[in-house]
């Protein structure tokens, strides 16, 4: 009967340890993850990097939309007889999507490269915040 109440007593500690470590490391995922989504902070941190990014963008965004030529062209070609709006309509759906594919294929490097690099220093500089965490959880087990 002692050996089943041990036994018992035990997997109770066991349980709030793991209980106790699953929300440290919950708390520590959305911490990140809060901190990485905050442009504000990531243009304080890499102000070269995010205008670099942002002059990118913005030429990527100008090479890809329509706009009005400048120049008229000397002859122009005369108009369909029977214009299709909804083909008209298809054609220009599907240049945009070729375009958003393109600007996707694009950036998907960059910003592969982007997260990589803030996870691999994040997790340099947040090392002794995550000691000072095994600590915590250390003790909140010494007390259970």
């Amino acid at each position: 009967m002692e050996s089943t109440m041990s036994e018992a007593n035990y997997l109770r500690k066991q349980s709030k340890r793991a209980k106790v470590e699953m929300a440290a490391a919950v708390r520590g995922i959305t911490k990140d993850a809060g901190k990485a989504a905050n442009p504000r902070r990531l243009v304080q941190k890499h102000p070269w990097i995010s205008l670099g990014t942002a002059l990118f963008l913005g030429f990527a965004a100008a090479r890809f939309i329509d706009r009005p030529r400048k120049t008229e062209p000397a002859v122009q070609s005369p108009a369909p007889a029977e214009a299709d709006p909804e083909r008209d309509r298809t054609r220009t759906i599907r240049k945009w999507i070729a375009r958003a594919k393109l600007v996707a294929s694009l950036l998907k490097p960059l910003i592969e490269g982007f997260l990589a690099v803030q996870a691999a220093s994040s997790e340099l500089r947040d090392e002794p915040e995550m000691s000072k965490q095994r600590e915590m959880s250390r003790e909140q087990k010494d007390a259970i």
